[in-house]
């Protein structure tokens, strides 16, 4: 999203040339025929300049509208950019690279079962267009390579880009290499913006489908005053300026007219779905207010030696029962429980969740099991460790690695098992929860939460603080 550098990336068509494998046990994608210098050199005026196909804009387009939808059509509201722009901007951008990658993960069992993490993975993973350190692709603007981004931020930035433009690579079956890529997120916004707005890509903003959503309308409306009036001219400004900028004006223009067309077709078939105004949110616009003091009346019944254990993290199941989702009604889905971190020396509330992002009955105790919900109770089983994650890595959480626990599985009728689940309090997503069990906190408190955890242990257990156990006491509303 510049007004300086950017360029019509010509890819050759997703249709043609883009097909799914599996290499030695990690998800890749197979490359195209062309080598990125000659898809590059290829004409801008045919249709082949298009990144991909009629069938696959209106496959990306589906998947945006079930997915982001309502959210779509509430950022176009009062504009010309309505949601099937939108979606024909996601088809120019980076539809080319995410595609592929549904296509190849959506059938997976895991994703099967936690269908919102496959969403935050192809978020997460649009870090693209190398340049400035690709030898055929030259930037003018700051940072012109990895070399300029680490002189001006320090290695833990730069760092911590290589290892998400990394992360994108192995998806797509290239080795690592040590550039910082220039497109953040879904729509593509530029690196170069870091210097007016740099906690975006310092706090990984472009995860969240709405933080990238808001940038691309923002600079629309933008680019829209200049030109007044003429909606495709703030599209191409949108994109920058010159002949390839016009290309891109046009692309999106063709991408629109299989947007609009399938939008339409969406709203015939649902019509209460596509007029709905947004989503049930599925954060409180507050954090929990509870008082330590309150908290620690609920904590009587479980007689705690505090001595022994000074810090505590607690669950409260349902708090925000009566006021989200449904009423009276334990949902899925949504950060509509309480998570406290309590000790003599810190007392913090967090949103949390402490259920599975959805149901899935199941019976026994193998491959055909439940999904688990954590029972109620006191939990001498969880320590600081690293959690995995498709999407972020492995990264450091609250883990059950102490101790068994019990959970309730979903069936006809639910039924109890207890055992080493892996029932750990994590980083859930911007676009569900993110859990098959565990507990979960919104991406935007995350870094507080496991911060203060981590303090308070070093300083209650010194050099044991990553062995030590830290209770978790989930209480049902």
């Amino acid at each position: 999203m510049s007004t300086k550098k950017k360029s019509t990336r010509t890819k050759p068509t997703l249709d043609a040339a883009l097909s799914a494998k599996h290499l030695t046990g990690e998800l890749r994608l197979s490359q195209p025929a062309k080598s990125p210098r000659s898809a590059a050199s290829a004409s801008t005026r045919s249709a082949s300049s298009l990144p991909i196909g009629e069938s696959s804009a209106r496959e990306a387009t589906r998947w945006l509208m079930a997915n982001f939808g309502p959210a779509l059509r509430s950022a176009g509201s009062g504009t010309p950019f309505d949601a099937a722009i939108l979606c024909a901007i996601v088809c120019q951008e980076t539809a080319y690279f995410w595609l592929p990658l549904l296509r190849q993960l959506r059938t997976k069992h895991e994703f099967r079962d936690n269908p919102v993490a496959l969403v935050d993975l192809i978020i997460a993973r649009c870090v693209l267009d190398a340049s400035g350190d690709h030898p055929d692709s030259p930037r003018t603007v700051f940072p012109k390579n990895t070399a300029a981004f680490e002189a001006r931020y320090g290695r833990d930035f730069t760092e911590m880009l290589v290892s998400e433009a990394n992360q994108t690579r192995a998806l797509r079956g290239y080795g690592p290499k040590r550039w910082v890529y220039k497109g953040y997120g879904i729509f593509q916004y530029d690196l170069q913006f870091v210097t007016t707005d740099e906690a975006f890509f310092r706090e990984r903003r472009w995860h969240d489908f709405q933080a990238c959503l808001a940038k691309c309308i923002g600079e629309l409306k933008a680019k829209l005053r200049m030109f007044p009036n003429d909606k495709w001219e703030a599209v191409r400004a949108y994109n920058g300026s010159g002949p390839r900028a016009r290309q891109y004006r046009e692309n999106v223009r063709t991408f629109s007219t299989w947007t609009q067309d399938e939008i339409s077709k969406i709203d015939s078939a649902t019509p209460a779905l596509a007029t709905r105004a947004s989503r049930s949110p599925i954060l409180p616009k507050a954090k929990p207010r509870l008082t330590q003091a309150d908290l620690a009346a609920k904590l009587k019944p479980y007689n705690i030696d505090r001595a022994k254990h000074p810090l505590i993290v607690v669950g409260i199941r349902g708090y925000y029962m009566d006021t989200m989702g449904k009423p009276g009604v334990n949902d899925r889905g949504i950060y509509d429980d309480a998570i406290f971190i309590d000790s003599p020396d810190g007392f913090a509330s967090f949103n949390g969740n402490t259920d599975p992002s959805r149901i899935r009955a199941g019976s026994g105790f193998g491959s055909t099991k439940g999904m688990a919900k954590l029972n109620a109770g006191a939990w001498f089983a969880h320590k600081l460790d690293f959690h995995g994650s498709k999407v972020y890595g492995p990264y450091r959480a609250i883990c059950q690695r102490l101790g068994k626990v019990t959970v309730t599985r979903d069936g006809n009728p639910p039924y109890q098992d207890t055992g080493n689940f892996g029932i750990n309090i994590h980083k859930g997503s911007f676009n569900g929860t993110s859990s098959e069990g565990c507990q979960t906190i919104h991406p935007d408190q995350w870094d507080s939460f496991i911060a203060m955890a981590k303090d308070l242990a070093k300083r209650y257990y010194a050099d044991k603080w990553e062995n030590s156990v830290i209770p978790y006491i989930l209480i049902e509303v």
